[in-house]
C-alpha cells in the first residue's frame, strides 16, 4: 500500500477518491491495479502522463490533481501532467 498511498498519491474518502500520483526521475513507469468501491482500476504512470482504466461496471469520479474526472465503465482517461519526484 506504500506505492498506493505514496507515490501514487491515492486517498479514499467516503464521498470522493483523490489521485495525485508523483514519479521518480530515475524511473521509466509504474503500474498497480486496485479495487475502489468494488470497482476494479489499473493505474499507469509514466514521466509523461497517467492512465486510469476503469475495468469496472459502474461510472466512478475522482479528483486528479485537483480535476474532477469522470471515466465511464469500461473506459479509459489519461492525464498528461505529472510531477517527478526526487528521491
Amino acid at each position: 500500500m506504500a506505492i498506493v498511498e505514496g507515490m501514487a498519491g491515492i486517498r479514499v474518502f467516503s464521498d470522493k477518491i483523490v489521485m495525485n500520483p508523483v514519479i521518480p526521475k530515475q524511473w521509466k513507469n509504474y503500474q498497480f491495479q486496485l479495487l475502489v468501491r468494488n470497482q476494479p482500476l489499473e493505474i499507469r504512470v509514466s514521466q509523461n502522463e497517467c492512465e486510469i482504466i476503469n475495468k469496472g461496471s459502474q461510472d466512478l469520479e475522482l479528483i486528479l490533481f485537483d480535476e474532477n474526472i469522470p471515466i465511464q465503465a469500461g473506459k479509459s482517461c489519461i492525464k498528461t501532467t505529472i510531477k517527478t519526484a526526487t528521491l
